[in-house]
């Protein structure tokens, strides 16, 4: 890929790259706001009173083509479910993106681990050539994170890894 030479920086008074601004983060649909003021004003918004949160499981796991499924309140919960469904803890090395958010990493901090940070490739996925080198005897897991919610191809991978491989 070329890259083009900029004479000066947009900071030092520079033409911008981009003007036209952001979209906001995050976005919904107004059919989306309607049904979780339905679900706050009907007073049945858990477990016991109500419901949906059961209903949205099933309904997931039926996507997914497994028997069960838990929601979590964001990504950063699911992460330390995850990592508790793992038996991750002290003493454990977790093999983590170098580009994601803190919960990504800290997850593993907050379980007893350490943290192992792996390069990612121009795609901003882990690079699986990478991950090689970040496997030792110590290390339990590498947590596939993306910030865009896509999924890496893992054939490159060599047979000594997969994202399944757990060595205690």
């Amino acid at each position: 890929m070329a890259t083009k030479k900029v004479e000066k920086l947009a900071i030092d008074g520079g033409k911008k790259v981009w003007s036209k601004g952001f979209p906001a983060w995050p976005q919904f649909d107004k059919k989306t706001d309607k049904k979780v003021l339905d679900i706050l004003h009907s007073g049945k918004v858990n477990y016991w009173t109500g419901p949906v949160g059961m209903q949205f499981e099933e309904a997931w796991a039926k996507w997914l083509g497994v028997k069960n499924a838990v929601s979590v309140s964001n990504g950063t919960a699911a992460l330390h479910v995850a990592l508790t469904a793992l038996g991750v803890g002290a003493g454990d090395e977790v093999i983590c993106t170098s580009y994601s958010f803190i919960a990504s990493s800290f997850c593993a901090l907050q379980a007893g681990a350490l943290p192992v940070f792996c390069d990612v490739g121009t795609d901003h996925l882990l690079d699986p050539k990478k991950i090689e080198a970040c496997i030792t005897s110590t290390r339990r897991r590498s947590r596939r994170a993306s910030r865009r919610a896509r999924r890496r191809s893992w054939s490159s991978t060599s047979t000594a890894w997969s994202p399944t491989w757990i060595r205690s």
